[in-house]
């Protein structure tokens, strides 16, 4: 088995659990579909590339700086990774009390004339505040990294969220700015957070089991 073969399993778990959180309902995805729906495609998109690259700071942070400590140090390692499968389990709760209800999320967002820079920031400065983001990140350090990961395959994780994140906030800035695909979101909105649910209650209870 090539080293390439080892490691990508464990890399498309890696994408697949980090899609899940940044699809799911919370501070970013609500402010950006509250700006899509009340201010148009163009603000949504100015929105989502401040929160995206909110994202990418954090990854920055906790790649270069978790990650590099976490590959040298397996005690940290475990600790961390029953923290990230906690998170995830936490993340379950919270989608599965979103299912039960009827209603749907709200997030009050300030819509005043802003400029696009003005959008572009308080997109920036609201995931930059957003502890669900550093936390969804230090997650994805403790699914991706192992002892002695090679660079290669941090480089990769890093690279491909970073697709991720800009990819799902430019669809949702799309989706959000139409009125027929809200529509079909709010209907669609109680089966989806119960899969997601189900999903984050698994990879979390997984990733706890497997390191206790």
């Amino acid at each position: 088995m090539t080293e390439f073969q080892a490691f990508l399993p464990n890399l498309l778990l890696t994408y697949f659990t980090y899609l899940i959180i940044i699809a799911s309902p919370g501070p970013a995805t609500l402010a950006t579909m509250t700006i899509a729906m009340n201010r148009g495609r163009k603000a949504g998109i100015i929105f989502g590339l401040g929160i995206v690259t909110g994202s990418i700071t954090w990854a920055f942070l906790a790649f270069f700086g978790v990650a590099k400590l976490l590959s040298e140090n397996s005690s940290a390692l475990v600790i961390l990774k029953v923290i990230g499968g906690s998170y995830l389990l936490w993340m379950a709760y919270k989608a599965f009390k979103s299912a039960r209800s009827k209603t749907s999320p709200q997030l009050e967002i300030s819509l005043s004339d802003f400029s696009s820079l003005k959008i572009y920031l308080q997109a920036l400065a609201l995931h930059l505040t957003n502890p669900k983001a550093a936390f969804a990140w230090l997650t994805i350090v403790s699914v991706g990294i192992k002892e002695n990961t090679p660079s290669w395959v941090i480089a990769s994780i890093f690279v491909g969220c970073g697709i991720l994140v800009l990819s799902i906030f430019m669809l949702y800035a799309f989706i959000f700015s139409n009125q027929a695909m809200i529509t079909m979101y709010q209907k669609a909105r109680r089966p989806i957070e119960a899969t997601m649910a189900l999903v984050f209650g698994f990879a979390g209870l997984k990733l706890i089991l497997d390191n206790i």
